[in-house]
C-alpha cells in the first residue's frame, strides 16, 4: 500500500515522540526513486510543510514572550522612578525638548498648530533616526568592524551607567533629604557602573547582565519622558514598538540579522 511506499523513499527520525521529516532526507529519497507516486509525494510534502509552519509559529511565540517580560519589568521600573523623584515630571521644571523633536507648541516658528500632527512628525523623525543608526550598525557588523561596534556600545553604556545613575542618585538624595558627601556618592556610582560594564561586556551571571540591560533601558526611557513632548512620547511608544517587532521577528529584520 501507500504506507509501505512512503517508508521506502522517505527516511524519518523520531525526536521527542514526534515524527519529523527533514528536507535533506526528502531530497535524498526523491533522487533515488524514478517515479514516486504523485499522491504519496503530495501528502508527505504537505506534512513536511505543516510541521515546518508549526515550528515557525513556536519560534515566533517564544521570542515574543522573551520580549514581553523585560519590557514589562522596564516599564514598572520607570514608573517606580517617576513616583520617587520629581525631576522627570515635565510639569515641575521648564520644558526643554530634544533637538530632533522640533515640532511642539513652544516652537511657534515650525509648529503645525495641532498636537497630533506635531507628534506624528516628531515620531517619524525619531524612528527614522533609529532605523538609520540600526542599519549603520548592521553594516559595521557585515564588514566586521567589531572594534567600532564594541567602542560604540561601550561608550553608550558608560554614559548610561555612570552619568545617568549619578544624576538619579543626586535626585534621590535631594528628594529624601539624605546627607551624603561626594566621596561616598562617587564610590556608590563607581561600583554600580563598573559592575555593569563587567557584566555586560565581560563575564557575569546572566540574570545580572539582564538586570543591567533593563536598568539602562529604563534610564533611556526616562530621558525620553523628560525631554519629549507629551503627545510625541505616546506616538513614539507605538512607533518604536512596531519597528522593534519588525526588526527582531522578521527574517530580514536588522536586529534579527545581528
Amino acid at each position: 500500500g501507500s504506507q509501505n511506499i512512503e517508508k521506502q523513499w522517505y527516511q524519518r527520525r523520531v525526536r521527542g515522540g514526534e515524527v519529523v521529516v527533514t528536507q535533506n532526507n526528502l531530497d535524498a529519497r526523491l533522487s533515488r526513486e524514478n517515479h514516486p507516486p504523485r499522491e504519496a509525494r503530495e501528502r508527505i510534502e504537505a506534512e513536511y510543510e505543516e510541521e515546518e509552519d508549526v515550528e515557525t509559529l513556536k519560534y515566533g511565540a517564544k521570542h515574543v514572550m522573551m520580549l514581553i517580560v523585560p519590557v514589562s519589568v522596564c516599564m514598572m521600573l520607570v514608573i517606580a522612578i517617576i513616583r520617587t523623584v520629581t525631576m522627570y515630571d515635565q510639569g515641575t521644571q521648564p520644558q526643554v525638548y530634544l533637538v530632533y523633536t522640533p515640532f511642539h507648541e513652544n516652537n511657534k516658528n515650525i509648529t503645525t498648530g495641532s498636537p497630533v500632527s506635531d507628534a506624528v512628525l516628531n515620531m517619524l523623525i525619531v524612528v527614522s533616526l533609529v532605523v538609520v543608526m540600526t542599519c549603520f550598525l548592521v553594516l559595521l557588523y557585515k564588514y566586521r568592524c567589531y572594534k567600532i561596534i564594541y567602542g560604540w556600545l561601550f561608550l553608550s553604556s558608560l554614559i548610561l551607567l555612570f552619568m545617568f545613575s549619578f544624576i538619579y542618585l543626586q535626585e534621590v538624595i535631594v528628594r529624601f533629604n539624605v546627607a551624603m558627601d561626594y566621596i561616598t556618592c562617587g564610590y556608590i556610582v563607581w561600583n554600580f557602573g563598573v559592575m555593569g560594564i563587567i557584566s555586560i561586556f565581560w563575564k557575569g551571571p546572566l540574570i545580572l547582565q539582564q538586570a543591567y540591560l533593563v536598568i539602562t533601558s529604563a534610564f533611556m526611557a526616562l530621558v525620553f519622558i523628560k525631554f519629549l513632548p507629551e503627545w510625541t512620547l505616546w506616538f513614539l511608544l507605538g512607533g518604536i514598538a512596531i519597528y522593534d517587532l519588525f526588526a527582531v521577528l522578521c527574517p530580514k529584520g536588522p536586529l534579527r540579522i545581528l
